[in-house]
């Protein structure tokens, strides 16, 4: 028996229409759409307003993950965020 995908990767589409979906979104990060489309500058993947960060706001949620998991700065940063946040909540055991 095959299991049941819980998230399928939605593909953009002109000729059907999939609800909370604009027509042209190409992004397969969300299942609704918001805002306008835009084009990634690093990709030029057509996306709407869900995709983007304020850090990075002209690439898409893909080319992001790529550049921050590649910048060795940010992932230091991501492993002290990390570090603090389980001593935290592990020493927070050992106080009773």
């Amino acid at each position: 028996m095959k299991s049941k995908r819980m998230h399928p990767k939605l593909k953009p589409t002109k000729i059907k229409w999939i609800p909370d979906r604009i027509a042209g979104c190409q992004s397969a990060n969300h299942a609704s759409c918001k805002g306008e489309l835009w084009e990634c500058e690093r990709c030029h993947k057509i996306v709407c307003w869900e995709e983007g960060s304020t850090d990075l706001p002209d690439i898409c949620d893909d080319c992001w993950y790529e550049i921050r998991m590649s910048d060795p700065e940010y992932l230091a940063v991501l492993n002290t965020i990390w570090i603090v946040n389980y001593e935290a909540t592990s020493g927070s055991d050992s106080d009773s």
